[in-house]
């Protein structure tokens, strides 16, 4: 690497690639848990990247740009009776919400297990999803 941003770069466009294909489900079937528990699993795997990406100076344009290639990775198969345009916006407050927590998991140490915290992730965005 020529210099440490471009290794950064990559870290965060493998991440964001990997993630964006485990949240949207690795299978059109896989339930919300079932992504989100594979996802957490991926973050325990790799921590010291998001622990990087989420906390670096500049970790306000890694979440803009992963809340913009998830969404436009789950945005075509989401089940809502809400329009498009509002499904959305949903999506990047639930995105953008889940990173904070999933930072402050990563900071703690993982404190909580894997399964509540991918417990407590799933109620809070089917929530908003499902009313």
């Amino acid at each position: 690497y020529a210099d440490t941003e471009q290794l950064l770069m990559e870290a965060e466009n493998d991440v964001i690639k990997v993630a964006g294909e485990m949240i949207a489900g690795p299978e059109k079937d896989a339930s919300s848990i079932e992504c989100i528990r594979h996802f957490l699993s991926y973050v325990q795997l790799n921590s010291l990247h998001f622990r990087t990406l989420l906390t670096f100076k500049d970790s306000e344009v890694f979440v803009q740009k992963f809340s913009r290639d998830v969404v436009s990775e789950i945005l075509p198969n989401m089940k809502s009776d809400l329009p498009e345009e509002k499904k959305e916006y949903l999506l990047y407050f639930a995105l953008v919400a889940s990173l904070a927590v999933i930072r402050e998991w990563i900071l703690s140490g993982f404190r909580v297990p894997a399964e509540d915290m991918a417990e407590m992730l799933d109620r809070m965005t089917s929530s908003l999803v499902h009313g």
